[in-house]
């Protein structure tokens, strides 16, 4: 679910560490697999409402088992795409948005045969729920619905570098940080935008990595 790659690179891409060639793990940024490791138990296990690992309530890892994504994707953002505004889109909507609407495509096939077959599951096959409904709510054929998080994604990170980009002359990270605390405390508009803005709450999780992390060398 999340992005990045897994490597000894930190933050902004420099390298944290370096490993001899040859071993098994070389490359690999270990805490950050683990990490999604432990994620995605916590996505399966909070789904199945087993909870095995919160303490008996004190660890309510269904709360940010989503946002832990957006943090783990946050820490490889490099440092300067702002920059490279076009290439960036480009490199997003390639490896985010183009497999995932081709998928979206296919399960709209699948769903609008299922519907001449007299299965009422899942919308109709069109335009909007192609290319509108994957931003607002992600569910728009139900059997492709826990890939949501990939449009949601990508808002995220084109929120982030943007936000970026805007706030050039400042301390970016932390003021893109500050904007989206001011955000989360509004009232999220109603209508199809109220899910959407509710997106960008994840845009917090994500910048945090690189205003702190990379500052501290904590990872």
């Amino acid at each position: 679910m999340a992005e990045g790659r897994f490597d000894t690179a930190g933050p902004g891409g420099n390298r944290a560490a370096k490993m001899p060639k040859g071993q098994p793990y070389a490359g690999l940024n270990m805490q950050f697999c683990i990490l999604s490791a432990l994620g995605m138990f916590f996505v399966v296990d909070g789904h199945l409402n087993n909870s095995y690992l919160d303490i008996g309530g004190l660890v309510p890892y269904y709360s940010f088992h989503m946002p832990l994504f957006a943090f783990i994707s946050g820490y490889f953002y490099k440092k300067g795409s702002e920059h490279r505004l076009g290439a960036y889109t480009k490199k997003k909507i390639i490896r985010l948005l183009g497999p995932y609407m081709v998928y979206n495509l296919m399960y709209g096939m699948i769903a609008q045969g299922l519907h001449r077959a007299g299965f009422a599951f899942g919308g109709d096959l069109s335009l909007w729920n192609l290319f509108v409904e994957p931003f607002i709510t992600g569910h728009q054929f139900e059997y492709n619905l826990a890939a949501w998080f990939v449009p949601a994604l990508f808002l995220v990170e084109m929120a982030n570098v943007l936000l970026r980009r805007l706030l050039k002359r400042m301390d970016s990270e932390y003021a893109v940080f500050f904007f989206v605390s001011v955000h989360r405390g509004m009232r999220h508009p109603s209508g199809i935008f109220r899910p959407v803005s509710g997106r960008m709450a994840y845009a917090g999780a994500y910048d945090v990595p690189a205003a702190l992390l990379r500052r501290r060398h904590l990872v």
